[in-house]
């Protein structure tokens, strides 16, 4: 994706904002990503998030200013909040180097752009970030990182163990619900086994068993050898939902075997 250009939806500042409703109103944004905090809203000249929530409905933040260092851990907490968002989006920092960062970030993640073209869109277009070696470093590490990550909201996956017990991960901008319906030994075939106690809970949209899990199932899914046109005992079946597609496929037992202890330490959520 060599033409990779920076969505028009996705605006950031390129210096101070002197006042935050009408710097709303001039990008005309509908929501807006604040990476700043009390440390920024205590200088003199600084913005606070109070401001930022009244001069728009509908609004996150995740603190990102100096002395704190972008890090993956901030990088998915930027992608989780742009994804529940609604366009356009405004991401401000204190000057522009980190929001424009964040911003063809998340662009070339969402848009599957290698990053070596977001960081020639950043030149090409004197973004901030593009002046600093440090944070250019971080948007690449950012993208091959969280490229394995789960895709943009919602999505869903529905997997069916080897013993016949059903999981499901759903994923909306409220969080992700994780439900386990085990096999009782009424449905079992000897009539004695139990996958043990149901589950029905929520989880946070950054979990970062939830990328590991997903990793998972995108790689046996990508893996053709691993796939069962029939199910047999101890193999494992998948229904899932992102991006707008709905697949289903079966693979063999081996190949599911790290999933399976994912998803037991997912169960031993309090």
């Amino acid at each position: 994706m060599a033409d990779f250009t920076l969505p028009d939806e996705l605006m950031f500042n390129r210096g101070p904002i002197a006042d935050a409703e009408a710097y709303a109103q001039e990008r005309r944004c509908a929501s807006w990503l604040c990476l700043t905090g009390d440390e920024f809203a205590a200088m003199e000249g600084g913005m606070s998030f109070a401001q930022v929530q009244a001069a728009t409905p509908h609004t996150a933040q995740v603190v990102s200013d100096p002395p704190r260092t972008l890090d993956l851990a901030l990088a998915r907490r930027h992608v989780v909040a742009l994804d529940a968002l609604p366009r356009p989006t405004l991401v401000t920092c204190r000057k522009g180097p980190r929001s424009s960062a964040v911003a063809y970030m998340y662009a070339g993640l969402r848009g599957g752009a290698a990053p070596a073209d977001v960081i020639a869109a950043g030149e090409r277009d004197g973004a901030p970030f593009a002046a600093f070696d440090e944070y250019k470093a971080w948007v690449v590490e950012a993208i091959e990182a969280l490229a394995q990550d789960p895709p943009a909201l919602p999505w869903t996956v529905n997997y069916a163990d080897g013993s016949a017990n059903a999981y499901r991960l759903e994923a909306t901008a409220g969080g992700v619900r994780f439900v386990y319906e085990p096999v009782t030994p009424e449905r079992s075939s000897t009539g004695m086994y139990s996958g043990g106690d149901p589950i029905d809970t929520q989880l946070a949209l950054d979990d970062p068993r939830l990328a590991a899990i997903w990793r998972h199932v995108a790689a046996v899914e990508a893996d053709p050898s691993l796939h069962v046109a029939e199910r047999h005992k101890g193999d494992g079946a998948f229904l899932v939902d992102s991006d707008g597609v709905t697949r289903r496929f079966m693979v063999v037992r081996r190949a599911i075997l790290e999933l399976d202890d994912l998803l037991e330490d997912l169960r031993r959520i309090p």
